[in-house]
């Protein structure tokens, strides 16, 4: 196979691993050729069975992946498409919603 220019929007990188129990978190960068930028999802795969699963938040970029201590909760910086400003995301690890910590009119609330 031959490298040309566009291979570069088909290569992928991870990055920022976080473990917490059986998972390993991290994230998964790709270059969008269309919008002419960098986006990350968050991935996780179980330790045993292999099994990958996407945690999408349908948000523009995700950074900073934190396992609480007491590997309940899964924290990231996420940018939000609208406004472009950084979001504070709390996910449980039960994958039963998404808390935002952070004001979506103003950015961070801190």
């Amino acid at each position: 196979m031959k490298i040309k220019k566009e291979s570069l929007f088909e290569l992928k990188s991870v990055a920022q691993p976080v473990a917490a129990g059986n998972r390993i978190f991290y994230l998964e960068n790709t270059v969008n050729e269309e919008k002419n930028c960098y986006q990350s999802e968050i991935f996780s795969v179980d330790r045993e069975t292999k099994e990958r699963q996407v945690w999408g938040n349908q948000l523009k970029n995700s950074t900073e992946l934190k396992v609480s201590p007491d590997e309940k909760w899964l924290s990231f910086l996420s940018t939000e498409k609208e406004t472009e400003k950084n979001q504070l995301m709390i996910m449980p690890l039960n994958l039963s919603h998404i808390k935002i910590r952070s004001d979506r009119r103003t950015g961070w609330v801190g």
